[in-house]
């Protein structure tokens, strides 16, 4: 689902991303860690296709994320601070509006049915601009109940978030990943990438100073390895 190859990404003389690669299968899930800095979020936008890198190359679902772009944005879905939401409109609004634009058939039954599931049937026709974060978060993952997405990117989701909602986080990730789509999340929580995903890869300054996968590993083992990959840095 994701081949990347030396990815890269600057800003002027400050490099940001340095030759990462990165591989993601169907059924998957990828967590992305590491420190602030570390170049999660920019790994995690060059492959939703939000920021160009400035070397290197992928391909999520077998399109290319520079050439291609548009070919991948109407497969996937991005949870993050700013979840692409139309702040003057209401909820449900928004998810009439994204299923147009995605030229996705979604009727208000099933739009009603999306806001129910994730606790914001009551705030349906509240305008997103008086939502709270973590009320976005859960419209953010509406999307992903209605549409259905083969790829999820998700950028530190779970903050905000009461454990309800985390806990419906975790199922929709898992059901994604069981219709064999895959899932990518930035994050700073261990134990939550741990239990949703199969693949590790840990970033230090703009690298990947460690990767794994959860076959035989506990998360005892998962946070040895975060630690030493941190320290092993700053000696």
């Amino acid at each position: 689902m994701i081949e990347a190859s030396g990815l890269t990404k600057a800003y002027g003389a400050t490099l940001v991303l340095d030759e990462v690669d990165a591989g993601l299968g169907p059924g998957e899930g990828l967590a992305l860690l590491g420190p602030n800095g570390a170049g999660k979020t920019t790994l995690l936008r060059i492959l939703a296709t939000a920021l160009r890198p400035t070397a290197g190359r992928a391909t999520v679902l077998g399109h290319d994320v520079v050439r291609e772009r548009e070919a991948i944005r109407s497969r996937i879905a991005v949870i993050a601070a700013a979840s692409h939401l139309y702040q003057e409109l209401t909820a449900e609004e928004n998810l009439r509006f994204t299923a147009q634009m995605r030229g996705v058939p979604a009727d208000r039954g099933e739009i009603g049915k999306a806001l129910e599931d994730v606790g914001l049937a009551g705030a349906r026709s509240v305008r997103v601009r008086a939502y709270s974060g973590g009320m976005q978060r859960r419209l953010a993952l509406a999307k992903v109940l209605l549409f259905k997405p083969a790829l999820v990117f998700l950028d530190e989701p779970y903050l905000a978030l009461d454990r309800e909602a985390g806990a419906l986080l975790d199922r929709t990730i898992l059901a994604v990943k069981a219709r064999g789509g895959g899932a990518v999340i930035a994050s700073h929580q261990l134990g939550r990438a741990y239990a949703v995903c199969d693949r590790f890869a840990i970033l230090v300054e703009g690298r990947v100073a460690w990767e794994g996968r959860k076959d035989g590993m506990t998360l005892e083992g998962l946070r040895a390895a975060y630690e030493a990959a941190v320290e092993g840095n700053r000696q």
